[in-house]
């Protein structure tokens, strides 16, 4: 058949994924169908596996920007929510993974409720009855719903010696991928933009969009302390956060929580005008054109799009993302502020505002 597959995992979403000749649809439909369903799984290997993994999270748990990331959504979302907890295992719980327990998680998990099957230059009758012929057999499971994830707000702090270095992220409230504001969402994101770690105060890294709120605010001397920021956005199947994250001598961790406050509180101030709105819009869509080309971007895209409940397909995308209006993206600047902010940083953090404090500024 000439296949060649992957599996890939994120937030909500796991994809085992493969290519082949047309004429090999079926037979590579079945493999993966097979795979995420009926592993077979060997010690030896899962042992290999685990020997990788435990370097790949020795690596990441010593990156502060990563650990920043995974400890604003346990901020964000609380350890009770499935998006609250770190994606980075432990030694402990790598150290309890068996095959047995790789194969409970499958059969808990990939079940006829929640599989989508997405293809690309493949017809869509023959993809129906693909679905038809390989995913009866599958249980359905539970089709009740599970409990939506709510931000609920908070901190998570990590002292330790960075090096006279901070490294701070803010994260408010933000719309799911079901929402009607979802592709507003991507145009405050690349409203706001980002700027590089820098050399001399207002210089920007090639690459870093130049004429982004954030980037325009950095070249003043008021924000010269900032040694490199960007805004996030992490929309899930039923909730999401919006933030600024960067970095920043310890001492200024406070001005730099501060700052991206004022920041946000500008959107609302000061709506985007035309122009910057239309600026903002060009460069998500060429961000989004980037990532669905191709087959497999094709492919994956639709299949997300479905798994977790938004619109399907480019040119209602692109149309969509051309109706954003000012509007939208003030609402849910307007709608962040007044929820409950989380809050994450690692270095000394003698000047981070308790979280008391936090939510004040923002009012």
């Amino acid at each position: 058949m000439g296949a060649s597959f992957s599996a890939k995992a994120g937030r909500e979403v796991f994809a085992v994924t493969g290519e082949s000749l047309r004429d090999g649809a079926s037979a590579l439909t079945e493999s993966l169908v097979e795979s995420a369903t009926e592993l077979k799984l060997f010690p030896w290997e899962v042992s290999e596996a685990m020997h990788e993994l435990e370097t790949v999270t020795a690596l990441q748990s010593s990156d502060p920007v990563t650990a920043v990331t995974e400890s604003v959504h346990a901020a964000a979302f609380g350890p009770s929510s499935p998006l609250g907890r770190s994606m980075i295992a432990t030694a402990e719980e790598l150290h309890d993974i068996d095959p047995e327990a790789i194969r409970s998680f499958l059969g808990g998990q990939f079940l006829g409720s929640n599989i989508v099957l997405s293809a690309t230059n493949v017809d869509h009758k023959d993809l129906v009855k693909l679905a038809e012929n390989f995913l009866a057999s599958v249980p359905k499971g539970d089709t009740s719903s599970s409990p939506k994830a709510v931000v609920v707000g908070g901190e998570s702090l990590i002292r330790s010696d960075t090096g006279g270095i901070a490294h701070v992220a803010l994260a408010l409230p933000a719309p799911s991928q079901s929402s009607a504001h979802y592709h507003a969402l991507g145009v405050l994101q690349t409203l706001l933009g980002g700027v590089s770690s820098r050399g001399p105060p207002g210089h920007a890294r090639p690459g870093y969009t130049r004429q982004s709120r954030i980037s325009a605010a950095v070249k003043t001397e008021a924000h010269s302390f900032i040694r490199s920021v960007t805004s996030f956005a992490f929309p899930y199947s039923d909730a999401g956060i919006l933030g600024i994250a960067g970095t920043c001598e310890d001492r200024e961790a406070g001005h730099f929580v501060s700052s991206a406050v004022a920041l946000l509180k500008e959107v609302v101030s000061k709506p985007p005008t035309a122009s910057e709105l239309e600026r903002a819009k060009r460069a998500y869509k060429l961000a989004y054109l980037t990532d669905v080309e191709g087959r497999s971007g094709s492919r994956d895209e639709t299949a997300t799009a479905i798994l977790l409940g938004r619109s399907t397909g480019i040119a209602a995308t692109i149309k969509a993302i051309d109706a954003v209006s000012a509007d939208q993206v003030v609402s849910i600047v307007k709608t962040a502020l007044a929820g409950s902010p989380a809050i994450s940083a690692t270095g000394s953090l003698s000047t981070i505002p308790r979280y008391d404090v936090l939510a004040n500024l923002l009012k």
